[in-house]
């Protein structure tokens, strides 16, 4: 249902969470290396709505001071990461297959050629999103509690954005991390 990730490295990352139903301990992410937890509870998230989400989730990236966003590369990555990256002009890597090489650049690993191959792209603007695939990366618990503040969603038109989904409540998490 969710994927939690311990971040590797020197980043702080903090956790924007559109789960209207939330049945588990948010602060539980903590474990993972989640320091901070936005969590949007409002009737306006029932539904997929892509430019709803997108705003909400720039008005985060924008508010925290985040340099990456990780999402996962699943049917609301791809219809949110997109319009996230044309709103905060970031470069964005969709398929990546782990979490980047900051060794020289930012250089993210991602499928190609349907799973046969793999290429090496280094996003180079100062925000940057990466659509990781799902079970491409594997977890690891740790120890601790995450900082958990509701915040409220940004008021959209939502004329023709809203996608069909036959899920009853869409359930996501978005990783904003911090150099």
């Amino acid at each position: 249902r969710r994927r939690h990730t311990r971040l590797q490295g020197d980043w702080s990352s903090d956790v924007c969470s559109s789960d209207l139903n939330v049945s588990d301990d948010l602060s539980s992410l903590g474990k993972y290396g989640v320091k901070k937890v936005y969590h949007i509870a409002d009737d306006k998230y029932n539904q997929l709505d892509a430019r709803l989400y997108s705003k909400a989730l720039a008005s985060v990236v924008e508010t925290s001071g985040a340099q990456v966003v990780v999402v996962s590369n699943n049917l609301t990555g791809k219809a949110v990461a997109p319009r996230l990256s044309v709103a905060l002009k970031a470069g964005l890597v969709a398929g990546a297959v782990g979490l980047p090489d900051t060794s020289s650049g930012f250089v993210v690993k991602k499928a190609v050629f349907s799973g046969k191959a793999f290429a090496n792209i280094n996003i180079t603007t100062a925000t940057k999103i990466i659509a990781i695939s799902p079970n491409s990366y594997s977890t690891v618990a740790g120890e601790g509690n995450a900082e958990v503040q509701k915040i409220s969603g940004p008021d959209v038109d939502r004329k023709s954005t809203r996608l069909n989904s036959s899920h009853l409540v869409i359930s996501y998490a978005v990783f904003c991390l911090k150099k």
